[in-house]
Formats: structure tokens, C-alpha cells, sequence
């Protein structure tokens, strides 16, 4: 599975990457699952992994590894392995939590991820961020506008002002 997924062949692990599997890992996730492989070895237990690791056409695809500790012949450890590539799964995963903290309407924070984030900040605001400001919109009339002019013409009104408020301020800034 590793070989397929990644690309290389056995004789380019040992030889490029001196028989170390480790060298492919995506550089984020690579001291995290050489700490983990480390921390189990003297255990018995399985190990179970997820990284991402760097193909030889240079794709970066998600790995969940599952590990049993053996012995070879000589008393050497080494890990029998099994790899599924996991890339799907985990655009997935990255999908769902965006829809969970976006209105689906206006592309905006919901009212929950905004509460919390605000949250998040002003309480952390005085130790991590320097000046900060509280901005509040209220859409006068809007539900008059809704009412006459239908429920599509208000979701068009706040995808364009969703829009605005996009264009004004800044990508960090919490809408």
C-alpha cells in the first residue's frame, strides 16, 4: 500500500531516503509520528497513525497507518504495516466542520462559531492582540424587505451585504 500510494519504490525508500519511510511524511506532521512511532516501541500495543505524506509526483495524500511491533529473526524490531490512503476522508471531515461554522446563505460565520470566536478573543485580547473594536450590524427595515419583496429577494439582500462586509475587512477579521 505505502509504495503504490507514495509512489516510490522500495529500492528508491533505500536508497534516496536511506530506508527511512519518514523522509516522505508532509514536513508538519513528521516530528508528531516519529514521536509516536518512538513512544511505542517499547510497547506491544498496535499503533495507529494519520499523516500526510509527499508523493513522488509531489500530491499531498493522507495516510492512516496501522502498526503491529514485530521481530525479525535476528531480535531487530520493525513494523508490519497497513496503509489506506485516507485523502477523501479528510476532505470530507475539513467540509463538514467549514459547513458546520459557516451560514450556508452568506458564507459567514454562524451566530454560534461567531459567538464563540468573539468569545475566544476578548479573552485573549489583552494578552495575544493589540487594539481591538466590537462592531455591531443591524439591517433596519430588513424584515419589511422580506416581507415585500419575497424570501429570495432577502437572501440576494444579505449575500450582497455578506459581500460588502467580505470586500471591507480584513480575511483574519471575525464577520
Amino acid at each position: 500500500g505505502f509504495f503504490q500510494m507514495s509512489g516510490y519504490s522500495e529500492e528508491e525508500l533505500r536508497t534516496v531516503f536511506g530506508n527511512s519511510f519518514l523522509a516522505v511524511i508532509h514536513p508538519e506532521d513528521r516530528d508528531q509520528t516519529e514521536a509516536l512511532i518512538r513512544g511505542n516501541l517499547d510497547t506491544e500495543n498496535p499503533l495507529e497513525l494519520k499523516y500526510r505524506i509527499i508523493t513522488k509526483d509531489g500530491r499531498v495524500v493522507w495516510m492512516l497507518n496501522r502498526a503491529t511491533l514485530c521481530a525479525d529473526e535476528a531480535g531487530g524490531a520493525y513494523y508490519q504495516c497497513v496503509c489506506v490512503d485516507i485523502t477523501r476522508l479528510k476532505q470530507l471531515e475539513q467540509s463538514l466542520a467549514s459547513k458546520a461554522q459557516l451560514d450556508q446563505l452568506t458564507g459567514l460565520y454562524n451566530r454560534e462559531t461567531a459567538r464563540m470566536l468573539i468569545r475566544e478573543f476578548f479573552g485573549d485580547a489583552s494578552s495575544r492582540y493589540g487594539n481591538h473594536a466590537f462592531f455591531m450590524l443591524d439591517m433596519d427595515g430588513f424584515k419589511k424587505h422580506n416581507d415585500t419583496y419575497g424570501h429570495v429577494e432577502g437572501d440576494r439582500l444579505l449575500c450582497r451585504v455578506a459581500g460588502i462586509l467580505r470586500a471591507t475587512f480584513r480575511g483574519t477579521d471575525v464577520i
